[in-house]
């Protein structure tokens, strides 16, 4: 009897620059799905948050499933900082044009369960949401973090997960706040 465990397939996500003839450039940031229509970019660098750039995502599985990766154009951009307890952190919230077909099944998650979580994990996104149970892989190799959000005014973990509820996929965690 075989007792080798297929192991559960992870969700990537790289972004891209658009380039004016449509094709899209080298990979700027890594991130995530945090449901079918929405990426989180851990500590993006300056040109993900740039409003004004056309930005794709390339969605890939691990191992593959067979449908081959995705790219997907961005529709808009959110972003949201943090500065608590000597940990200082941003994150790109990527709303995407037409939904991946990859969407991760994560359960709901409540806010404070999000707050602590990322207390736990001092900051690290990563780590937080892989605790969480979304089926992510960080990237072995990135670029050094460039905090150019750091000037700009940042709430805490509490704020920080305002924004997450409310721009993911967390549809329990937003109502939440708006009782």
């Amino acid at each position: 009897m075989n007792e080798r465990t297929t192991p559960a397939p992870t969700v990537g996500a790289t972004v891209h620059q658009v380039q004016p003839g449509g094709e899209t450039g080298p990979v700027l940031a890594h991130g995530f799905l945090l449901d079918s229509r929405s990426v989180l970019v851990p500590d993006p660098p300056r040109t993900v948050g740039d409003p004004w750039q056309s930005l794709a995502v390339r969605i890939t599985v691990d191992p593959a499933p067979g449908d081959g990766a995705e790219a997907l154009r961005v529709a808009g951009i959110g972003l949201a900082a943090f500065a608590t307890d000597g940990t200082t952190g941003a994150a790109a919230f990527l709303a995407l044009l037409t939904p991946s077909r990859h969407g991760p099944a994560v359960g709901e998650i409540t806010r404070d369960r999000f707050v602590e979580t990322l207390r736990q994990h001092h900051g690290d996104l990563w780590a937080a949401h892989l605790a969480l149970g979304y089926p992510i892989r960080p990237p072995e190799h990135t670029a050094p973090v460039e905090p150019w959000w750091s000037d700009s005014q940042a709430g805490g973990f509490a704020e920080f997960a305002d924004t997450w509820c409310c721009l993911g996929s967390n549809h329990t965690c937003c109502r939440e706040l708006r009782l």
